[in-house]
């Protein structure tokens, strides 16, 4: 069943918006991507970096980054939607690789065992991704790498740079830097934060009342761990999670 899933041939496709960057499309380890080299022809494509692009979610596409944010297309707010040439797009100073990832997510399969869920095994996928674009693109195998992304992929893109470091791929040897916008790393984390941010403000009934669900948060948020990392895999207390945010907003 995974051999299907391993390689598939890219696809180079024409334009959206007119758009004058090549792009390919297809899947890779059973990751749906889409490619397009940067649209600076004037330089040597070997000098420009290379960009992996995660969106959150979990199971957000990255096309939705692509599409609306910073790719060489964008889609208007107008109704009916027109898409039209992005004058901002990341393209003028690299290449952009956008992934719909992990499987299940966009145009990535899914596979059939409840255990292709976890990050871990996310983080694989994308590793052997990577692994697999640069024998499709031989070219690009020695561009510096660099990975971006949002949201939920706050979680993705460390995991993902230990799992090249780890595996020491050519990846993590072309590997210069991470970036994550507006991003959920630890859930844990994030609300150690909300009471400083709401003495900040200097509402001290709203801290007390978010202090007292502060506590009751985080341990419902270690509950819901998996057992291999101290949890319980019981998640049945992180609505706290949700009152805490709604007592902060």
């Amino acid at each position: 069943m995974a051999s299907i899933f391993f390689k598939q041939d890219t696809v180079e496709d024409s334009s959206l918006c007119g758009e004058p960057e090549p792009r390919h499309t297809g899947f890779l380890n059973g990751l749906y991507y889409i490619f397009y080299e940067s649209r600076v022809r004037s330089v040597v494509a070997e000098s420009v970096p290379l960009v992996i692009w995660l969106s959150g979610g979990p199971g957000c596409s990255s096309l939705v980054g692509m599409l609306f944010e910073n790719g060489p297309c964008i889609v208007g707010e107008d109704s009916p939607a027109t898409i039209s040439l992005n004058v901002n797009s990341w393209t003028q100073a690299a290449h952009m690789v956008y992934i719909d990832q992990p499987r299940g997510t966009g145009f990535s399969p899914a596979r059939s065992s409840l255990r292709s869920w976890s990050e871990a095994t996310a983080v694989d996928d994308l590793v052997s991704f990577l692994d697999e674009f640069y024998i499709a693109f031989p070219t690009f195998a020695s561009n510096e790498l660099y990975i971006f992304g949002e949201s939920y992929a706050g979680h993705y893109i460390p995991d993902l740079a230990h799992g090249l470091l780890l595996r020491n791929s050519r990846a993590f040897q072309n590997l210069k830097g991470i970036g994550i916008g507006n991003g959920l790393t630890s859930v844990e984390a994030l609300f150690d934060t909300l009471g400083p941010f709401v003495k900040s403000v200097n509402n001290d009934i709203l801290l007390t009342e978010a202090n007292d669900y502060v506590e009751s948060c985080e341990e419902a948020i270690q509950a819901c761990q998996d057992p291999a990392i101290g949890g319980q895999g019981d998640c049945s207390k992180v609505g706290y999670t949700r009152k805490t945010l709604k007592v902060t907003r």
